[in-house]
């Protein structure tokens, strides 16, 4: 699909909803977060939408003005400013999602993302044990589940925690440290256990 199939798309949502936030437009059409967010940052500026409520943590909802949808000029792509700054590897993705929703389940941040769910699954089961996350919904197993709510609860910066599978341990950019996955799990009582897919191969996340 080409960017502006992707924003016709979008405005298609958008102009019959009352209200609305991102990640709504991102489940229901499912174009990836960074478009979305491009277009409704065009939609403000452009006064054809404004920002109804935008709490500490919580998503922006918005709310059209105009009937009319938002300009681009000639040859602008949603996102190729990023792009040309750094190539955003999977677990940035994931990363920056997480960041943006503060609360989210593995299917949220997979779509979000765009990376396949048993990836997005296994980083925020490694992130959950390094401390970042805090799971919202009780659980029996070590492992996450695309219906489980996690929340995030060390936003550390902006720079993705660097997984080191190896090592089992998380390095984080920001501030410098390493986090031992094994030691932060023995103190839950659990031990750590790498997802392995049918080729018994581990899950990367690097």
């Amino acid at each position: 699909m080409s960017t502006n199939e992707k924003r016709t798309e979008i405005w298609a949502f958008v102009k019959h909803r009352k209200q609305f936030t991102n990640m709504e437009v991102v489940k229901s059409t499912g174009i990836n977060y960074t478009v979305v967010r491009a277009f409704t940052k065009a939609l403000v500026k452009q006064n054809i939408a404004v920002v109804v409520k935008n709490k500490i943590g919580k998503a922006s909802l918005f709310k059209l003005v105009q009937n009319t949808p938002p300009q681009f000029t000639p040859g602008f792509e949603v996102g190729e400013r990023l792009s040309r700054r750094k190539k955003l590897t999977c677990a940035d993705r994931c990363w920056r999602s997480m960041r943006v929703l503060k609360k989210f389940s593995v299917s949220d941040i997979a779509q979000g993302a765009e990376v396949r769910s048993a990836y997005a699954q296994q980083y925020v089961l490694w992130l959950n044990i390094a401390g970042y996350l805090r799971c919202l919904t009780p659980q029996t197993s070590a492992t996450a589940n695309d219906s489980t709510v996690y929340m995030l609860i060390k936003d550390t910066g902006p720079d993705r925690p660097i997984l080191r599978m190896r090592e089992k341990a998380v390095y984080d950019p920001n501030i410098d440290e390493v986090f031992d996955l094994n030691k932060s799990r023995s103190n839950q009582g659990k031990q750590v256990q790498p997802k392995v897919n049918q080729r018994g191969e581990h899950v990367r996340v690097d």
